[in-house]
């Protein structure tokens, strides 16, 4: 998602409206001095750069783009200006400020929402470092909350919730099979992962094994076991259109995720 802080935006054009306000009360009108000039310029500069920031985000005209980086050229190239002169170039750019901002779509993200915004590490830092390809997913889960597209939010927790289960698999080691050829974890149905998980791990207690790697079959299986119940309750249903999801719901579900991809970033990995 894209952000654009508006906050240097406001105080400019707040600064902008101040210097044109102090030309138009000044009645002695003879050339600006240098240093009055580039202090003008200065301004001009920083607002250059936001409009630069606008026509990146597709909002710019090149006829305002064109006048802004124009007057700016004329206050350090040494043109004359007298306060009358400069302030009506100012109001220029003033009114292109407003055109701009007509053209734009503002969204507000009110608490407690904004919380999930834009944020790198919404399932901790342990899970982000460990669980690196599902860190876009969990991004973009914590935006969808935010944005209030909450059935989108599930669809990308589901993802997240794929990976943990891969995890799984590739720590008990399971190798599948589809018609007598082997397969891809990421290839074969969460079903059929989940079913090649409890299997590994039937096998694998049959032989002798320690404490320790009893704990960590058992820990598997538990997790595996919470794969399934996250599949019952909603990767099914938002995978396959049955279903759309509120505030509560989808915050629910990250919670549960959350909760999950936790546990195997500080289990017995």
């Amino acid at each position: 998602m894209l952000e654009h802080n508006c906050s240097l935006f406001s105080a400019l054009f707040v600064q902008l409206s101040k210097e044109i306000a102090g030309l138009e009360s000044t009645t002695i009108q003879v050339p600006l001095i240098a240093e009055d000039k580039l202090g003008f310029a200065n301004l001009i500069s920083q607002i250059k750069d936001e409009a630069y920031k606008l026509k990146l985000l597709e909002i710019g005209a090149d006829s305002e783009m064109h006048r802004i980086s124009s007057l700016h050229a004329k206050l350090t190239e040494g043109d004359k200006f007298t306060p009358e002169l400069l302030a009506a170039e100012l109001k220029h750019i003033q009114s292109d400020f407003v055109f701009l901002l007509m053209k734009m779509k503002f969204a507000y993200i009110p608490a407690p929402n904004d919380k999930y915004f834009e944020q790198e590490q919404l399932f901790g830092e342990k899970t982000h470092e460990q669980f690196r390809d599902a860190c876009n997913d969990i991004k973009d889960a914590g935006n969808c909350i935010a944005a209030e597209l909450y059935t989108a939010a599930v669809f990308h927790l589901m993802r997240v919730a794929e990976f943990g289960l891969r995890h799984i698999a590739d720590r008990v080691k399971v190798e599948l099979k589809d018609k007598g050829n082997p397969i891809p974890i990421e290839y074969a149905t969460w079903d059929k992962v989940i079913q090649g998980i409890q299997n590994k791990i039937t096998e694998t207690r049959k032989l002798s094994q320690g404490v320790e790697k009893n704990e960590e079959l058992q820990f598997y299986s538990d997790a595996a076991d919470q794969a399934t119940f996250i599949k019952d309750l909603w990767r099914n249903d938002v995978s396959h259109t049955r279903k759309r999801y509120n505030d509560r719901e989808a915050i629910g579900v990250f919670v549960r995720v959350k909760g999950f991809m936790k546990l195997l970033a500080k289990g017995k990995a």
